[in-house]
């Protein structure tokens, strides 16, 4: 679980502008804590650092560059000038990140949210979604209507 973007941070600071990401990060962050917290001490979750490296000098300056960015907005960071590689290589740390086993983690939720009275409903897609705080949804050749939604993807949605 880790709280950097899929692309670089010096990219989401000038897509979102510095306020808002650090409120993307921040959320990030807070989600690491409510995977820990959710695990229940049975998906295996370790607190470990990320890492970013190169082992090629001519990327050293973007890597400083991308540590820098990625303090400035919040996270915790350190550079290493040799990693323990069986390569020379450099970079940054950020510290703090999660690991988790995901299907042990899956199936952790998909229990509590069962125990709730809640549903899933897999390979379903969504054929829209309108206004602010939507109550119902087409799926597939379905209506549903619900009170609480959650859109489980494999991708980010910042809007």
């Amino acid at each position: 679980v880790e709280a950097m973007p899929e692309f670089s941070v010096k990219k989401l600071v000038s897509m979102l502008g510095e306020q808002k990401a650090q409120q993307y990060i921040r959320y990030r962050l807070d989600a690491i804590d409510t995977v820990e917290q959710r695990s229940k001490n049975e998906c295996d979750f370790q607190r470990v650092s990320g890492f970013k490296y190169s082992e090629h000098l001519e990327e050293k300056e973007r890597l400083q560059e991308e540590r820098m960015a990625a303090s400035s907005v919040g996270l915790i960071t350190c550079w290493h000038d040799s990693l323990k590689l069986p390569y020379r290589s450099f970079g940054f740390e950020v510290k703090q990140m999660g690991r988790v086993h995901c299907m042990k983690y899956l199936r952790q939720l998909a229990t509590d949210i069962d125990n709730l009275g809640g549903a899933i409903f897999e390979r379903s897609h969504v054929m829209g979604i309108e206004g602010k705080n939507p109550k119902s949804v087409q799926v597939n050749d379905a209506h549903l209507e619900f009170d609480h939604i959650v859109f489980a993807v494999h991708s980010n949605y910042t809007d």
